[in-house]
């Protein structure tokens, strides 16, 4: 029985998209906190 990997590799373009959206979304809620960090000291 020959077994057939099911993770197919996803469209780079559309990957590198989703990355970059994440890392912004990323940035973003670090500042916040860094922001709420400096209130608070």
């Amino acid at each position: 029985m020959k077994l057939t990997p099911i993770i197919r590799k996803p469209e780079p373009v559309e990957e590198t998209d989703n990355l970059k959206d994440r890392v912004i979304e990323l940035e973003a809620k670090v500042k916040e906190l860094e922001d709420k960090l400096n209130q608070t000291l």
